[in-house]
């Protein structure tokens, strides 16, 4: 997937669903009941033991339906490995350079992290697509609004302790996505096997974010 494919059908969706720690038996049920929601982008954090497999698996098994990608990718040697295994984007917590040109050599869409106008500016000038302002919730969409003026042709997502409740403001303030974990992934649900809550929590999110920019 090239990074303009990638980069519209984040747009599109407007949410991507941010996973960490699911166990894999219950992985497939949950990437399923986001979709069901209504939400395509799925965010595997590479922070956890087994993310490079995966997301090998799940870009095989739901192909075209899904865009799967790797997070919490903090350099080029990280960047690689996630790509091989069939990540079609990957972000970051910072704006760290060498994932960016990492990604931009497979022409694959790189998304790094950044929360001051000097960190978006960087990234921006690094040619990213898209910069992922993080964590969301510490700055609140004022925040977004006001670094917007200056830079109106920077494409911001929003991520970090976005809810349904919050979501709307900052696609309003400009946000053109919004990365949400606990937002959407409930792990007590999916102890209980409730993965029906998942998918009224993703519809309810990406609903949210449509509402908004209607």
């Amino acid at each position: 997937m090239h990074i303009e494919e990638s980069f519209e059908r984040i747009r599109a969706c407007g949410v991507m669903a941010v996973i960490r720690g699911i166990q894999e038996d219950d992985l497939r049920r949950t990437i399923e009941a986001v979709l069901a929601g209504g939400v395509c982008c799925v965010e595997i954090a590479m922070s956890v033991r087994g993310a490079l497999k995966d997301i090998a698996r799940l870009a095989q098994e739901f192909g075209a339906d899904a865009v799967i990608g790797a997070g919490e990718v903090l350099n080029a040697e990280m960047a690689q490995v996630a790509m091989a295994a069939g990540s079609h984007f990957c972000t970051g917590i910072g704006a760290n350079v060498h994932m960016i040109r990492a990604c931009h050599r497979r022409d694959t869409l790189a998304i790094p992290g950044a929360l001051t106008p000097t960190e978006i500016q960087a990234a921006w000038h690094e040619g990213a697509s898209l910069i992922k302002v993080f964590p969301g919730n510490m700055v609140g969409p004022e925040y977004l609004e006001t670094v917007r003026g200056p830079l109106p042709r920077v494409e911001l997502m929003v991520s970090g302790g976005v809810t349904p409740e919050t979501a709307p403001a900052f696609i309003r303030s400009g946000a053109v996505a919004i990365g949400a974990g606990r937002g959407i992934i409930d792990a007590a649900a999916i102890a209980r096997g409730r993965f029906d809550q998942i998918t009224h929590s993703a519809r309810r999110m990406a609903e949210a974010v449509q509402a908004a920019r209607g």
